[in-house]
């Protein structure tokens, strides 16, 4: 697959109306950890929970068969690193009064998943097939069930609720999913912040 970085938020809702899927991760071995969201353009966002080999199997079903899309993935889709190379937060969305950095466990662990969940989307569909990427980020009392999540995000990527969009600060050095499937030189995708229903 063609794995695009969509890098920023007009660019994104460039794509409104192309195919998509938003998927709130999950990484665990028995549970239906990950919410998967589908909606082809004129379609109103549908979203199930799925085990994670089956939601990478089914939203790779659903891109193949609308011949590309959109993907969220509600992971860390990049790293940032300082002068000394040491981790460091992204943008200001990562700080506050509790710190969501992309390195720190929560974090790191669905980084992971993204590296695995799109390792098996590359797998499973034509490599000529464009996937447009955008990271989507909810945390703390903004989540709630992975399928309402998923939903969430979608709908934000609609613009059917309000959403923030953030990119990864040029500071330091900063590392795009991209780059781990031997595409270098792309943008980091762009963030997309729900807020509110």
């Amino acid at each position: 697959m063609k794995l695009l970085p969509v890098a920023n938020e007009e660019a994104a809702i460039a794509l409104r109306e192309h195919p998509l899927v938003a998927v709130d991760m999950g990484f665990s071995g028995k549970s239906k950890s990950c919410g998967v969201a589908l909606a082809a353009p004129d379609e109103t966002p549908s979203a199930k929970p799925y085990h994670f080999g089956t939601a990478a199997k089914t939203a790779a079903e659903f891109i193949r068969d609308n011949r590309g899309g959109v993907l969220i993935l509600e992971a860390p889709l990049s790293g940032a690193f300082d002068a000394k190379r040491n981790p460091r937060a992204r943008s200001g969305f990562e700080d506050g009064d509790k710190p969501r950095w992309w390195s720190f466990g929560a974090g790191a662990q669905m980084a992971l998943a993204a590296l695995y969940f799109c390792r098996r989307l590359d797998e499973l569909l034509p490599r000529n097939l464009a996937v447009h990427l955008i990271e989507g980020f909810v945390v703390g009392d903004e989540s709630g069930k992975h399928e309402e999540v998923a939903e969430r995000l979608a709908r934000a990527f609609r613009g059917e609720c309000r959403a923030q969009w953030h990119t990864v600060s040029p500071d330091g050095e900063a590392v795009s999913i991209a780059d781990w499937f031997g595409q270098p030189g792309q943008a980091c995708p762009v963030i997309l912040h729900p807020r509110g229903v």
